[in-house]
């Protein structure tokens, strides 16, 4: 893998770089045919943001959960802290990971982006909102009242 991405954020994460590249996070979940186009796979820098974004986020978790079970006040507090801390960075880095892979691929006008097993990136065809209006609009769709 050739990523240095994590070295080069403008704030520390309590992961290094090698550690987040050995224990990748791995996508399920098989593509749809039916509904699902394949567009393409992610970067080696791709795959570090969404490994570092569900890092992140489970030690939020686990410091949210800290923070209710703790026996002191102190505990508490400091659970707090973290869980603040995960979770603005875990939100900072999902969302960089999003822009990544709609600006890599070009995807700012589709309505579904998702990722599946293998790394593959893929918009869902038929099943966004301009399908659904779409399909009322031409009377595809029936609207019961009851």
């Amino acid at each position: 893998m050739t990523s240095s991405l994590v070295e080069h954020l403008p704030f520390k994460v309590p992961y290094t770089q090698e550690e987040i590249e050995r224990n990748l996070y791995q996508p399920d979940g098989e593509v749809d045919e039916e509904t699902e186009k394949v567009v393409g796979e992610m970067t080696d820098d791709q795959k570090v943001l969404l490994t570092l974004w569900r890092l992140l986020a489970h030690g939020a978790v686990v410091a949210k959960s800290s923070s209710t079970l703790a026996v002191s006040k102190a505990e508490r507090d400091e659970a707090k802290v973290k869980f603040a801390d995960l979770q603005s960075k875990a939100t900072v880095i999902r969302g960089m990971f999003w822009t990544s892979i709609r600006d890599h691929f070009d995807l700012w006008d589709a309505d579904t982006v998702a990722f599946r097993a293998g790394y593959k990136i893929i918009t869902t065809t038929g099943h966004g909102l301009g399908d659904l209006l779409d399909r009322i609009g031409s009377a595809r769709v029936s609207v019961v009242e009851v």
